[in-house]
């Protein structure tokens, strides 16, 4: 099953509600109309797992989603976020991931995605 495929099998529309922040910019780069939230989708057996990207260094920005095997009630989340996305762990504890699962995951809601986030939905389908 080739990438296209399988994106389009696992999600059929990641909505963003982001209203017009669609620049990205620091002190170096500087990109007019940038597409703030990348996803990435994995299907293995009835296990998918969706990774959601934040790119935007200061806009919080929600996506909803929908499609065949979207998530629905049980998810398991992973998420790390950082208040400085040059943050480690070299001298002390800065950077964790935090894990936790949602019973009831409602795929309407808006899904809250932070600044410089990285996030991992993982959940089982009948499909």
């Amino acid at each position: 099953m080739n990438g296209s495929h399988l994106v389009s099998q696992t999600l059929q529309l990641l909505d963003t509600k982001h209203g017009s922040h669609t620049s990205f910019n620091n002190d170096k780069v500087k990109l007019d109309h940038a597409q703030l939230v990348q996803t990435f989708a994995f299907v293995e057996g009835n296990l998918h797992s969706l990774i959601l990207l934040n790119l935007s260094n200061i806009w919080t920005i929600s996506v909803t989603l929908s499609g065949v095997t979207i998530p629905v009630n049980e998810v398991k989340e992973s998420s790390v976020t950082v208040a400085n996305i040059t943050a480690s762990n070299d001298e002390s504890e800065k950077v964790s991931i935090r894990r936790q699962h949602q019973s009831g995951f409602n795929p309407d809601a808006p899904y809250p995605l932070p600044p410089y986030c990285m996030t991992v939905l993982r959940w089982k389908s009948s499909r």
